[in-house]
Formats: C-alpha cells, structure tokens, sequence
C-alpha cells in the first residue's frame, strides 16, 4: 500500500505508521515447523526544506508462533465438596485460532506418571468466535460426559473458533523436595494433527485440620 499527501514536518521530527497483517490460510495449514519466518520491506520517499530529494528503505525480519495448541500445568490448593484442601496440578490448554469452527472436534489428553484426573470439577471451557470476542456463557464439561480409559480422557468441543480450556489432576505426592510431572494434549486443528506437552513442578504439601 502507498501512503502519500502526508503534512510537512519539521527536522526531527518523523512519521509511526502502525498497521496488521494476515498469515495466509494456506501457511497455516501447511506449515512443518511451530514457528514461520516472514520479512516485510518500507520505502519512504520525500524533499527536505531545500528541495532535496530523500529515500529511505528498511526491511524486518519477524517470526510467528504458528502452533495451534499449548499447554502448561501449575500445582494449586482446591477446597473439594466437603471444604477440604486438596493439592493438585491445574492444566491450562490454549487452543489457538482455527479458521473454521471446532464444534464436535475431539480433544485427547494424556497423563504422564503418577496422575490422576481430579473429578470433583468438570472441564472449564473458555470459547472465541473468529474476531476473538469472546462467547458467553462459558461451558462446563461434566466428568460423565468425558471418556476415561486410564490414563487418557477425551471430549469434544462446543461451538468456537479459539478455546481456554483447564481442569485439574492429583498427583502422587514428593516424600522431599521437588517433582516434574507431564502432560500431553492433541487435537485437529485447521485439517492437521496438533499436539503438545505440559509440565508442572510440585512439592510436598500437608492440608490444614
């Protein structure tokens, strides 16, 4: 694009010129790597007060996460339905923009060693429509419609574009200091297969009597 008519100013002064650009659909899809590679190039062209003549030119080079999904685990302390404290890793998945809706799309998560799912509160859901406004109201997954086979659960999506999804797994506690748990999650996003692995460092805890 070409941005010209621009009002005089004076030495010392400059021009921000601030803009967005769209990754084509078909980079997203066919991309090998998580991350892409992109360059952008400006020209600027002017006369100083003397009637010189200026041209300017500057490229930048700039990368994209291009990944669809992420994951990362945190250990938290939960009141269960009793009011007792109960120590345990909550999984945060982001699944990020999908060029078409994701409703009915199957979610698989996988336990590493030494988890258990906690199902004292269903799977939160956070959605997105496509201009990333957020849907309300949020959805709650109740645990009895979620496939358990051990030591992977798997469910399918509501309506949305881009997705916050947590929920929460006890674990086997450190006798001492601290302990690296994993956790892996895939999904179909945009035609291809994505997947990704959380982790979580816990310690030790004594709930309060």
């Amino acid at each position: 694009f070409i941005i010209s008519d621009l009002p005089d100013i004076a030495a010392g002064e400059g021009y921000y010129v601030t803009y967005k650009t769209k990754i084509d659909d078909d980079v997203i899809a066919n991309y090998e790597k998580g991350k892409e590679w992109f360059w952008n190039e400006a020209h600027a062209r002017g006369e100083d007060s003397k009637g010189g003549d200026h041209h300017i030119k500057t490229t930048v080079d700039g990368s994209a996460d291009l990944s669809r999904i992420d994951k990362s685990g945190s250990q938290e302390v939960i009141k269960d339905a009793n009011g007792n404290d109960v120590s345990v890793i909550k999984w945060d998945v982001e699944i990020k923009n999908s060029t078409s809706d994701m409703v009915g799309t199957v979610v698989i998560d996988t336990l590493g060693e030494g988890l258990q799912y906690y199902t004292g509160r269903p799977i939160l859901v956070k959605r997105y429509d496509e201009n990333h406004d957020e849907i309300k109201p949020d959805v709650e997954i109740p645990w009895q419609n979620v496939t358990v086979n051990g030591n992977q659960m798997s469910f399918t999506l509501p309506e949305g574009h881009k997705f916050d999804i947590s929920y929460y797994t006890t674990f086997v506690q450190p006798e001492n200091g601290v302990i690296k748990y994993t956790n892996s999650v895939k999904a179909t996003v945009n035609g291809k297969e994505e997947q990704s692995q959380g982790s979580a460092n816990v310690v030790g805890f004594t709930p309060k009597v």
